[in-house]
């Protein structure tokens, strides 16, 4: 009886006794890991493709390194020694609010394509915005893209997903001058901030710039303030000044006669408060000018703000006042909208605020537009003898 003539296999395939198939595969002296499955399309297949992979260069050798771990790498070795220390911050706090929860543990490569779709998909879900979402994907990608250089993965699989399209931005909050006439006045009389508030409604200055004013930067002769740094804190580095947002951000905003004597009355309280401090006055090393301190000469965290502000909405409400929940942020809009209500044009108030574009200033307050437009067309109403 003639014995049955074993299938040829494609090189580097063969087969076991226990029907499974194997794929070796071994190049230049290295020998790399093999191929196993039931199907021999499968591990033919994939045998081709490391083959390719290989041979091109492509090839990554598996790594146990998980996400958590590799972030950690990606933001001191490469990412975190090329960017500001306020966006090195700003990339911690995005892994940890949003990918370390559901990527963290995982190997870097493990991670696919749906995993990051996943991730982004869920976000839309929740309500976050298109900004956060592409701070996600701006991480991840940074991420593995460098992980694809240093030979863990073989692609970057962010650049195959798509960000989802995000619920639309809620309207801008700007205090009505109502509204803005209440708030003043409250915190004129209850709160310790009140002149920071009162420096945010008559420059439309961010919290950051507020929060790193320096007296030197007060121009009282000319009526200035230079814009030139904004402060910033992190756990590695303490408060510190750091650069303006954009190159924009810098910038020199007229002072208006309430601001001016906002900023008079500052100085004069702060001097009598360091005098009478003496020794118990301990600003940090390099912000021994703020404009804005606590007690003692240290910086004040935005977080004291934000209390004030809730307590200060409370305190409105319950005398009676009807006032929206807002921000400090809304402080520099309310700014812009009654900048705009009185005429500033466009091209002015993106200055003011240190915007980068003129599109992005039309963007957030093209609200107040249709009401300017319309008073600015009654002044054609001259022209013509006919009443409407």
């Amino acid at each position: 009886m003639e014995k049955k003539e074993k299938k040829k296999l494609p090189k580097g395939i063969t087969q076991r006794a226990d029907g499974l198939y194997m794929g070796r595969f071994q190049y230049q002296g290295t020998v790399y890991p093999p191929i196993y499955d039931r199907k021999l399309k499968v591990v033919e297949q994939k045998l081709n493709d490391l083959r390719y992979e290989v041979t091109h260069q492509l090839y990554a050798a598996d790594s146990k390194v998980t996400m958590d771990e590799w972030f950690e790498i990606w933001l001191k070795d490469y990412r975190g020694i090329r960017v500001k220390a306020g966006t090195k911050e700003n990339y911690r706090d995005t892994y940890n609010a949003r990918i370390r929860p559901t990527l963290g543990k995982m190997r870097v490569t493990a991670i696919q394509i749906d995993h990051v779709q996943r991730l982004y998909n869920q976000m839309a879900e929740k309500g976050y915005s298109q900004g956060s979402i592409r701070l996600v994907s701006v991480v991840l990608h940074g991420m593995l893209d460098q992980a694809l250089k240093s030979g863990i993965v073989s692609k970057n699989v962010v650049t195959l997903t798509t960000l989802p399209k995000a619920k639309e931005k809620k309207d801008i909050i700007a205090l009505s001058e109502e509204e803005q006439r209440i708030f003043m006045k409250y915190t004129e009389q209850h709160s310790r901030f009140a002149r920071m508030y009162q420096t945010a409604l008559s420059t439309g200055m961010r919290i950051g710039e507020i929060r790193g004013l320096r007296w030197e930067d007060v121009d009282f002769e000319n009526n200035l303030i230079h814009v030139s740094a904004t402060l910033k804190y992190t756990k590695e580095n303490g408060y510190f000044d750091d650069t303006p947002k954009t190159r924009t951000s810098k910038r020199d905003i007229p002072m208006i006669g309430v601001c001016c004597e906002v900023l008079k009355k500052q100085l004069s309280e702060q001097t009598q408060k360091k005098d009478l401090a003496g020794s118990y006055w301990v600003p940090y090393d390099g912000l021994e000018t703020l404009v804005f301190t606590q007690d003692n000469g240290k910086p004040i965290g935005k977080e004291a703000i934000s209390r004030d502000m809730g307590h200060m909405l409370t305190g409105i409400r319950s005398e009676g006042y009807e006032i929206p929940e807002f921000t400090f942020h809304t402080l520099r809009h309310t700014f812009a909208t009654r900048g705009l209500e009185k005429g500033i044009p466009m091209k002015v108030m993106q200055t003011l605020l240190g915007h980068a574009t003129l599109a992005m200033t039309s963007d957030l307050y093209s609200h107040v537009l249709p009401e300017t437009q319309a008073k600015e067309m009654q002044k054609l109403e001259e022209i013509f003898d006919n009443d409407c």
